[in-house]
């Protein structure tokens, strides 16, 4: 995990470099790289730049989403929680979240998601500072929200507002 939060440090640093970005960069991650952006702009000196975080499927904590998933199959059922115990669970995108304000964050989530349980979303919803939004998909799956032509005008919408602030 160390490895994959030095890259987004890395490539952050390298788009305020080269692109000259003052304040105009949106965050936009899905699934694990969502969790990664919470985890790593909560406290990034390149925070600054970023206009607004858009948070597709993500999850609370690591070590939380290895337990519902050992617990779904009954083969790992009575090994949820040792097992679970081998996940490193230092980055915890529901103990950051809260780190990322003033930045407006977006939650999209789908209702339907095997992957990730929705329940995740409103706990970052709940644990994130204002300003924030939830939007909860109905009967949408994992990192699939996007290809519903509302949720994507939905989206274009709300970039321009964030951007014309």
């Amino acid at each position: 995990m160390d490895g994959l939060h030095r890259n987004v440090k890395a490539a952050l640093a390298t788009v305020k470099q080269r692109l000259n970005v003052s304040s105009h960069l949106i965050v936009f991650g899905q699934s694990l790289d969502a969790s990664l952006a919470i985890t790593s702009l909560a406290k990034s000196a390149h925070r600054e730049m970023v206009r607004a975080i858009i948070i597709d499927s993500s999850f609370t904590r690591y070590r939380q989403l290895a337990q519902e998933k050992l617990a779904s199959f009954w083969l790992t059922w009575a090994l949820q929680w040792p097992l679970s115990l081998s996940i490193n669970d230092t980055y915890q995108p529901i103990k950051e979240i809260a780190h990322l304000s003033p930045i407006p964050i977006l939650i999209i989530h789908g209702t339907a998601d095997q992957v990730i349980s929705v329940h995740h979303a409103k706990q970052l919803y709940a644990a994130a500072k204002e300003p924030k939004q939830l939007w909860l998909v109905p009967n949408g799956k994992h990192i699939q929200s996007l290809e519903r032509l509302e949720t994507r005008q939905r989206l274009l919408d709300y970039l321009r507002k964030v951007l014309q602030r």
